[in-house]
């Protein structure tokens, strides 16, 4: 769990305030820390907590891929559950010219003076799903995120972080924020990606779950995810296992404190399970 103090009003004069990472501001304390159970179905999230799924549409997926990253990207937005759970989804591609590439990050304008604005959907292949706004269980998420199609281009996930932090300022103020990227390449700009990554950590807790074969380095993503890096970077090698219940739990036991599997929370789950083990 993390919990942080904002900062009421700037620094002055000489004063200074304490870095955002600062022990005086930011604090982590582990949660779910004990050997969960077996299980074999996806455990679900009950917590109060504003929830971003971000997932890549890009062409290196492969059709396969593609049909396994959009079911997992589903079956997460199924394990946030109840009332006091906000969820909004984004598929992210990137530009298919080159040329947009600049302009849909914002540092280039186009050189035609009467050109205009690129289109998020079209000219940067970035699309929501859902919104905070909606209002949509899980469920209903999950649903409109099957519904999706492949946009099979490149990769601006710096664009996808952006959007993400401005949808962050339609969520609660008393809620966990989470950012959660599924992606199975490098990004088009590792600079990019690095600054609005860095952005986004200071308003949510940002987690990472690079699937598939093509990274010959996970540690690409330490420096983007949330501290702890180890809680917050889920690796799935194999593809079809992203929309496994092994790896939806993995995901949510990193964060959540409030995890329930069935009618029952976890906690009961295993208190059960420790009374029929002494009974043997």
């Amino acid at each position: 769990m993390t919990r942080v103090k904002a900062l009421t009003k700037p620094a002055f004069g000489t004063g200074t305030c304490p870095a955002f990472y600062d022990a005086a501001r930011y604090q982590i304390k582990a949660c779910n820390t004990q050997e969960c159970p077996a299980t074999e179905k996806p455990m679900t999230c009950s917590a109060a907590t504003d929830v971003i799924i971000l997932f890549d549409g890009s062409a290196s997926m492969g059709a396969w891929g593609w049909k396994q990253v959009v079911k997992g990207a589903a079956e997460l937005a199924k394990a946030f559950a109840g009332p006091d759970v906000k969820i909004a989804s984004l598929l992210f591609s990137g530009p298919t010219n080159f040329d947009n590439v600049g302009p849909c990050i914002g540092q280039i304008n186009p050189a035609n003076e009467n050109a205009t604005a690129v289109d998020l959907v079209k000219d940067c292949g970035i699309q929501w799903v859902t919104r905070f706004d909606d209002n949509k269980t899980g469920e209903v998420v999950a649903e409109d995120i099957a519904k999706v199609e492949w946009p099979q281009a490149t990769t601006l996930t710096s664009l996808a972080l952006a959007e993400a932090g401005a949808e962050l300022s339609h969520g609660r103020e008393d809620a966990n924020s989470i950012v959660i990227v599924m992606t199975d390449g490098a990004p088009l700009s590792q600079l990019e990606c690095s600054k609005q990554a860095a952005k986004l950590k200071t308003k949510a807790r940002l987690m990472w779950v690079p699937v598939g074969n093509k990274f010959l380095d996970d540690s690409v993503f330490e420096p983007w995810a949330s501290t702890p890096v180890k809680d917050n970077i889920v690796r799935v090698k194999d593809l079809k296992l992203v929309p496994s219940a092994l790896t939806i739990n993995q995901i949510l036991t990193n964060f959540c404190p409030n995890l329930m599997y069935g009618n029952e929370s976890i906690f009961q789950v295993m208190e059960e399970e420790a009374v029929q083990e002494s009974l043997r």
